[in-house]
């Protein structure tokens, strides 16, 4: 494992989420090499969720209900309410306090007009997201989509007013507001641990893949909402206007780069917001990864290397701890120390450090916490459903700027 410093060459682990183990990618469940379930809809109402269960709901029903019970001992559930069934009947797991089960219909249209279903997770290809999340709002459901929300600004926009309409829920899937390094330099910033200003942030997400995906996969087919950029880039966009807010204008370059592909494999984009230039970036051709994460302010920098480590957790089969959980040392999330980033700056009393900063615990169960909360208390959500769309109108002016060859104003964000 390669060490963070000024010099360092790192390299990248594989990392997953919760709902993005439906969609994965290489060694990273982000892009899966299978077609996706058009129907893969699962209700929850929990602190934790099994998604690898959801995931292999075609495998065997029998093994996979053991394996439920097994996952007792590594997961707490709260408020679990899942519908387990095919097309041969339904199967329920008793977890002792709550029933759990889970659903498979392919008819979403029943799905959504079971009463007992209070949240319904859109995790289909992206060109599905808008009608899906319609029928399930109208049918007076709360709703998580997947990220991107929808493949049109328009179509978020109208999903926005029918859910403040029907006074349900409605929010993106963006769980990369809950990796480590994202959640490390959101706390560099708000510290002002570089200065009162950062001037300059860059933020990758490459992979070395020379070759295409099986020809089934949807993402590497020329249809609406494909491409590296929908994909992988709203998780860029979204950190981006999480931390430093509405951009002013927007340069991309957008292309194809490797042999035989038929969408976008790589993205260059700039979000300009005055004194602050924010880069993000995405290559299938990088076989030796340079910092996941750069930041440059006025009395420092801070260098990040290396992915969130909660994917190779999640593969074992261990789920994210709940608020009831204490965490450990090793506990889920925990960066070892050899992977920290590298922070160079200077107090405001003139001493110079430079040393390796401690990266926040990642921790993707806190969305379906905060979920649970603001289903049954009424809490607000970190994650807004605006956010959702300012993300789609972000990379539809990108792939207009790329397309013109120039740059735009970011212009009708919310």
């Amino acid at each position: 494992m390669a060490h963070h410093d000024s010099n360092r060459q790192g390299t990248t682990k594989p990392e997953t989420s919760n709902s993005d183990s439906r969609k994965a990618d290489n060694n990273e469940l982000d892009n899966d090499d299978r077609q996706p379930s058009r129907t893969d809809l699962v209700h929850r109402l929990s602190v934790a969720l099994d998604d690898e269960l959801a995931n292999n709901l075609g495998h065997d029903q029998d093994q996979q209900a053991r394996r439920v019970v097994e996952r007792r001992k590594t997961f707490s559930v709260h408020h679990l309410k899942e519908l387990f069934e095919n097309e041969f009947g339904a199967r329920l797991v008793d977890y002792g306090q709550t029933t759990a089960s889970i659903v498979r219909k392919l008819d979403p249209t029943e799905l959504f007009d079971d009463p007992d279903i209070d949240l319904v997770i859109i995790a289909t290809s992206n060109d599905l997201h808008y009608s899906l999340s319609k029928e399930a709002l109208e049918k007076r459901k709360h709703v998580v989509i997947e990220k991107p929300m929808t493949i049109r600004s328009s179509e978020a926009l109208e999903l926005i007013e029918l859910a403040k309409k029907q006074n349900r829920i409605l929010c993106p899937y963006q769980n990369r507001r809950y990796d480590s390094g994202y959640r490390t330099i959101k706390e560099i910033i708000n510290r002002k641990l570089l200065g009162d200003e950062i001037h300059e942030c860059v933020i990758h997400f490459d992979r070395y893949r020379p070759e295409l995906n099986d020809s089934n996969a949807w993402r590497e087919r020329s249809e609406p909402g494909a491409g590296a950029f929908y994909d992988l880039g709203s998780h860029l966009i979204d950190q981006t206007l999480s931390l430093f807010g509405h951009p002013q204008t927007i340069t991309a370059d957008i292309r194809i780069q490797r042999s035989g592909a038929h969408v976008d494999d790589y993205f260059d984009v700039r979000l300009d917001y005055g004194r602050l230039r924010v880069t993000l970036k995405r290559s299938m051709l990088i076989r030796e990864m340079g910092p996941r994460y750069v930041l440059h302010g006025l009395k420092g920098s801070f260098i990040k290397y290396g992915e969130d480590v909660q994917a190779s957790v999640l593969q074992t089969g261990t789920m994210p701890p709940t608020v009831d959980e204490k965490l450990t040392e090793n506990s889920w999330g925990k960066e070892p120390i050899e992977d920290y980033g590298f922070l160079h700056t200077e107090t405001n009393d003139g001493i110079i450090i430079k040393e390796k900063f401690e990266t926040l615990t990642g921790n993707y169960g806190l969305f379906y916490e905060q979920l649970y909360a603001a289903i049954v208390h009424g809490k607000e959500l970190e994650i807004r459903p605006e956010d959702g769309y300012n993300v789609i109108r972000i990379i539809e002016l990108g792939l207009q700027s790329s397309q013109e060859k120039r740059t735009l104003q970011c212009n009708q964000l919310l």
